[in-house]
């Protein structure tokens, strides 16, 4: 019998996996370096048993803003001394734009799936 268990965050089902109490988990790909790095003790008892390929950036939430303002922001957040501490915090060592290439492989994922 298959049961699911639902833990709201990614790190949260690492943990439940390394303390066994769930066989495994399906979490972002950026999360076990993440809390591997924080955590390094879970690192003997959690393995990524199946990784997917490169995908594009994951969306973003962020205030109301207008368009262009909501694109910049990220690019220079790094650039002002009081808010540097945002994306470290997030674990985010850059910001970039995105090529609209960089979805292709999430496109073709949906193509194989029949375009659900």
């Amino acid at each position: 019998m298959c049961e699911l268990w639902r833990s709201a965050l990614h790190d949260n089902s690492i943990r439940a996996v390394a303390h066994r109490l769930v066989d495994g988990a399906a979490v972002d790909s950026l999360v076990p370096d993440n809390l591997l790095a924080t955590e390094p003790d879970l690192g003997d008892r959690v393995r990524v048993a199946v990784g997917s390929p490169p995908l594009g950036m994951r969306p973003a939430v962020a205030p109301a803003l207008d368009g262009q303002r909501l694109r910049n922001t990220p690019l220079v957040m790094h650039q002002y001394r009081g808010r540097r501490a945002v994306p470290r915090a997030l674990w985010i060592h850059c910001s970039a734009p995105v090529r609209e290439s960089a979805y292709d492989t999430v496109r073709r994922m949906l193509d194989d799936l029949g375009g659900q």
